[in-house]
């Protein structure tokens, strides 16, 4: 330990596993979304078919990860980092994803 110092835990509260799962469902719609736009960016646009697939499933992701957040704040005697984590990041991601589809769907043009 940095220091001496000791960390004491006088709870018997541990971090939820549904909020870890909604933090790492996250982290990777994050990354895949993060390499959809990189791809597109350096291809000049002209991207296939897999490419809106894999931004489909993107979305299914980021709900399947807010979801889970959810039931993650539903735990009792856990931590509730993890699943705010979850949802935030999960949460952010979802509203520009399904921004982004309803633009390139052309609905609101």
């Amino acid at each position: 330990m940095l220091g001496g110092r000791k960390n004491y835990n006088f709870s018997d509260r541990t971090h939820s596993k549904d909020g870890k799962l909604a933090t790492l469902l996250g982290a990777a719609a994050w990354v895949i979304m993060l390499f959809l736009i990189c791809k597109s960016i350096t291809s000049g646009g002209n991207v296939g078919a897999w490419f809106g697939l894999l931004g489909l499933i993107d979305i299914i992701i980021a709900f399947c990860g807010m979801v889970i957040a959810i039931i993650g704040f539903k735990d009792e005697d856990t931590f509730k980092l993890f699943p705010r984590i979850g949802l935030f990041a999960n949460g952010i991601l979802l509203l520009g994803l399904l921004a982004l589809f309803v633009v390139g769907m052309g609905i609101f043009i």
